[in-house]
């Protein structure tokens, strides 16, 4: 409260936009490489900026993607995967990576998920079960590649 009424602010939300800017903007200085900065999953009008004080168009200018992670521990349907993947999409301007949550998850609903995910994004990531994103990945690359059959 004290750092917000010694400022230079008289709109809260403006302030703690400024305050998070300014942290990533230091950081942005500090990072050798790539700086990617995780969102969470609502992109909604208003509500990062709102709850958190993320300003995605301020934030643009210091990091190199933005990344979602949109875990679920089945993927079995994946329509609200698309929602809030898109809806990243459409107020981004920024690269955009997925993190899907691999953990046991069945290898046809983990690739199924992938898919949906990469419509939308920049990068597809996995999270916390190599074995599974591997599979997956395999998968994937298997799944594009031209077949050729003999006999």
């Amino acid at each position: 409260v004290e750092r917000f009424e010694e400022s230079e602010f008289d709109d809260r939300f403006a302030w703690r936009s400024s305050v998070v800017t300014e942290f990533v903007s230091e950081v942005a200085r500090r990072v050798d490489g790539d700086l990617s900065l995780t969102l969470h999953p609502d992109p909604y009008p208003g509500h990062l900026y709102e709850r958190s004080g993320i300003d995605l168009a301020s934030l643009a200018e210091h990091v190199d993607e933005f990344v979602v992670p949109l875990y679920d521990t089945a993927y079995g349907t994946t329509y609200w995967l698309e929602s809030l993947a898109s809806g990243f999409r459409d107020v981004l301007d920024a690269p955009l990576a997925v993190e899907l949550y691999a953990v046991d998850i069945e290898i046809d609903n983990l690739v199924h998920a992938a898919e949906v995910a990469d419509a939308y994004a920049n990068d597809v990531l996995f999270g916390y079960d190599a074995s599974n994103a591997q599979a997956a990945i395999r998968r994937l690359d298997a799944e594009a590649r031209e077949g050729e059959s003999y006999g």
